[in-house]
């Protein structure tokens, strides 16, 4: 058949080009492998950003839940307060209404304090006036006491002279 090409002949140049384009694959495999290496690289970076930021996720989704049962309690003592808040409101107008009675109390303790203070005046008085009359009482006593002996001795005196 056909002539086989010399090795000799077209060896070199054949073999050189040959080689050449090897070593262009070479270089290309490197620079793929490179690429694929440094791809790879931050790919991991990527995932351990990703990683790192699935934590803070959970982090602020605990915040959050924690944010949302504080916000409850929150309004549960807002509540709690608006109830204290009526409560001290009613007892300040009971409070009132006592410090009224109270005061009413005082002016009536006051004006009875008055009334008795003139009942002892008057008590007072009617003692001395008690006093007084028992006084004379003892007096016209011995007086009519005096005035019946008298008049015995005077009819006696009469009866004498008759």
């Amino acid at each position: 058949g056909t002539p086989r090409p010399d090795p000799e002949a077209s060896g070199g140049a054949g073999v050189d080009l040959a080689a050449e384009g090897w070593r262009k694959e070479k270089e290309q495999l490197l620079q793929v492998q490179a690429y694929y290496t440094e791809t790879r690289s931050k790919l991991q970076e990527v995932e351990a950003v990703m990683a790192q930021l699935r934590v803070e996720n959970e982090v602020l989704l605990g915040k959050q839940d924690t944010f949302a049962k504080t916000e409850r309690r929150l309004e549960e003592a807002e509540g709690i307060v608006a109830q204290l808040r009526k409560s001290v409101s009613a007892n300040h107008k009971g409070l009132e209404e006592v410090v009224e009675r109270d005061s009413n109390s005082r002016k009536k303790l006051k004006a009875a304090e008055g009334m008795a203070a003139e009942l002892r005046e008057k008590n007072t008085g009617l003692l001395e006036v008690q006093e007084t009359y028992l006084t004379t009482l003892s007096k016209l006593r011995e007086t009519e006491s005096v005035g019946i002996r008298l008049s015995e001795e005077k009819e006696v005196m009469y009866a004498e002279t008759q």
